[in-house]
């Protein structure tokens, strides 16, 4: 993976009355470059229990109690992703879209498991079981190829007047979903993917570098766990059956550094949390009906200039709060927003089935830095529809 030229840091992070001193205000870095290794060796196994050894509290079904057939996987010291495409493979599930700022990556599958099916028998009900490329915590999925027909009618300008009988070519877009482990937080991507090489069988590259100076585009407004990126070639001969290679990369700006902290949540009360000179209120818990409970934390401007003021908004944005029960169970959260008029002001909805209790601890990750990265991928040998 190649490392971003440029990294944006925020000194302010929020703190926190500490449940446990030893991990509240801990600093932790992220790797953006190195994948999660697992090792799984389950042999008839419950899906949901497989998701649980793959990444505990992190990936589940969403219906863990559907009923799916056992599978088997092995994966001895694989990339946490390529565990994962393993499971999904073999169960026909996919990863469904969640709340932006959400660790939890969450299965749904798309047609009922055959009995016996092992991770070697591809389902056709999974996103997974498409072209992919892993690169570190990253796996790139190629979920589309398109091809259209032009034909040039028009004599193009120039001395000999062109040539009226030219063949006609094929313009090919793709569409690339971008999956990453629940550790990384993607505050924002550029969605046009960076095409290198799109080879056919003879070693013709057909193209076109993006230009250094162009504009970037920087998306921040994307639903995680899939991240949807497009990419087009164009000019490929008619005659051409397949790409031999399609070469390129991915940018993507994600969180490289976070602090812990632990807040304790109460209806009815307040709770100051200092960030450096300001001082943050975690508001009371709120009720919404009988399943939901909403978390709200206020964060005030206090005199910050323009510049500063947005930047720090922005990083509060991606921040992620994790809410457990008194039991540990954790608590999903369905929607986010903000009251930015004046102060900014989070608002957090949790879902609270029957078996589960009230919140009763809230593991706050606050951003202290950002990093923007470029995620190389490779597909080969990919037939061009007609």
């Amino acid at each position: 993976m190649v490392k971003s030229i440029l990294a944006i840091v925020l000194s302010c992070a929020a703190g926190a009355i500490a449940q446990a001193p030893s991990a509240d205000g801990q600093i932790v870095e992220v790797d953006l470059n190195a994948a999660t290794s697992v090792t799984i060796h389950a042999a008839s196994t419950k899906p949901a229990d497989i998701a649980q050894q793959i990444a505990p509290d992190d990936i589940r079904f969403i219906n863990p109690n559907a009923r799916l057939d056992p599978v088997s996987l092995d994966a001895a010291g694989e990339p946490l992703l390529s565990a994962l495409s393993k499971l999904c493979i073999a169960t026909g599930a996919s990863p469904v879209q969640r709340t932006p700022h959400e660790a939890l990556i969450m299965l749904e599958p798309q047609g009922k498991s055959r009995s016996g099916r092992n991770s070697a028998q591809p389902s056709a009900g999974s996103l997974l079981s498409a072209p992919i490329a892993y690169s570190g915590p990253f796996a790139a999925i190629l979920t589309e190829l398109n091809s259209s027909q032009q034909l040039q009618v028009v004599k193009p300008e120039g001395e000999g007047g062109g040539d009226s009988n030219s063949s006609p070519t094929r313009n090919l877009s793709f569409s690339i979903a971008l999956l990453a482990e629940p550790k990384v937080v993607i505050a924002a991507i550029v969605a046009n993917a960076d095409i290198e090489e799109a080879d056919d069988p003879e070693g013709a590259n057909y193209a076109t570098p993006n230009r250094a100076d162009q504009n970037v585009s920087w998306n921040g407004y994307q639903q995680p766990p899939l991240y949807q990126f497009t990419a087009q070639v164009n000019n490929v001969p008619r005659q051409t059956q397949k790409l031999a290679l399609l070469k390129g990369s991915l940018r993507v700006r994600a969180v490289k550094k976070y602090m812990i902290h632990e807040l304790i949540p109460a209806e009815g009360k307040s709770q100051d949390i200092p960030v450096n000179d300001l001082t943050c209120v975690l508001l009371p818990l709120e009720r919404q009906g009988a399943n939901q409970c909403r978390i709200r934390i206020k964060v005030p401007r206090a005199g910050q200039d323009d510049a500063s003021w947005e930047s720090f908004r922005q990083m509060m944005r991606w921040s992620r709060a994790i809410a457990t029960d008194a039991a540990g169970n954790r608590l999903s959260e369905g929607w986010r927003g903000a009251d930015e008029s004046g102060d900014l002001t989070i608002h957090m909805i949790f879902n609270q089935p029957k078996s589960i209790g009230a919140p009763a601890r809230i593991i706050w990750q606050a951003p202290l830095e950002y990093e923007e990265i470029t995620i190389p991928f490779e597909f080969k040998d990919l037939p061009i529809p007609y």
